[in-house]
């Protein structure tokens, strides 16, 4: 083997080792993220207090409306992205981004009972991942003109963290520090949770591809022709890397987990305890395994305030 081939095979394994660990680490952080919407439970406004929050219901106007660029449609959001296409050496074409421009204004949300929350979309849209359909798209030349917008009455799934705002309601923030993602989304909980799966699985498989070429090209470099080596250094290779990304995923969904608990106990029996405030129902003392007690606590509240504190209680 020359200097040179010696050269090229030591980068392959090298940028076959590098690429193959960070698809595994983008699997296992799809994964990841795919557990932490899985964790947290869907709710209504009324059942909602602080902290993170899941919520499906309609986007309605709070405030002013925006009129997106393209089709000066009014709504909420809206996404305007402008694209010029270009051609390669090869006579391929691609599209280059010329301007990809988001803006969206605070707006409620009304679940299916009614109940209404504020969305503080406008201050969070940085952060917030929309993912929105395509409302419209238009050709000019080798320009591609492309608009998404959530407009009043947009079916919407949203997850971020819920603030108390004026007068003990909450409103939802989507800057807070958290155990959640901050999404704005037309698909479903169970889509978005699907289309992380999905992700991860076919980052995982082109990991295990990378690494599998990786212990090819170090068989050559040293001159090993029999399978079964091969085959040992690549089930020990995939092998231990995957035990340590489970290992390390599986502690991480642990302690969050574990942590998301607690606080929302915390939270909930501090919500609990306002509710119940000035009424002379201090029978329950917090604890949710109490439950004769806690039931006896609901028949003397008023419905709205009853179904708000079961809500609560569903939600551990």
């Amino acid at each position: 083997m020359s200097g040179k081939q010696r050269f090229f095979t030591i980068a392959g394994i090298l940028v076959c080792l590098l690429l193959g660990l960070c698809s595994q680490k983008a699997s296992f952080d799809s994964l990841r993220d795919m557990r932490v919407i899985a964790r947290i439970p869907e709710s209504q406004v009324n059942w909602v207090i602080e902290g993170e929050v899941q919520l499906n219901g309609t986007a309605h106007q709070a405030e002013g409306l925006l009129k997106a660029p393209l089709s000066k449609t009014r709504c909420l959001y809206y996404r305007y992205l402008v694209e010029r296409e270009e051609e390669d050496s090869d006579g391929d074409t691609y599209w280059v981004t010329e301007r990809d421009e988001r803006k969206a204004v605070d707006f409620r949300l009304r679940d299916t009972r009614g109940d209404e929350i504020l969305l503080r979309a406008k201050d969070g849209r940085a952060a917030i991942e929309f993912n929105i359909d395509r409302d419209y798209r238009t050709r000019s030349g080798n320009m591609r003109y492309t608009e998404y917008r959530i407009e009043p009455g947009s079916q919407l799934f949203v997850f971020g963290f819920a603030k108390l705002a004026n007068a003990g309601t909450c409103e939802i923030d989507f800057q807070a520090d958290g155990l959640y993602l901050p999404i704005l989304s037309e698909r479903t909980a169970d889509e978005e949770r699907r289309d992380r799966a999905t992700s991860s699985v076919g980052l995982c498989f082109l990991s295990v591809l990378l690494l599998s070429t990786a212990v090819v090209l170090v068989c050559w470099f040293f001159g090993i022709h029999r399978v079964l080596a091969f085959l040992l250094m690549v089930s020990f290779g995939l092998g231990a890397t995957l035990v340590w990304y489970a290992t390390m995923m599986m502690q991480d969904d642990l302690v969050s987990a574990r942590d998301r608990v607690l606080q929302h106990q915390e939270r909930a029996s501090r919500t609990i305890a306002g509710m119940l405030e000035g009424q002379r129902l201090d029978a329950w003392q917090g604890d949710w395994s109490d439950t004769r007690t806690l039931n006896a606590v609901l028949r003397d509240l008023p419905d709205k305030q009853a179904d708000r504190l079961r809500g609560i209680r569903h939600g551990l």
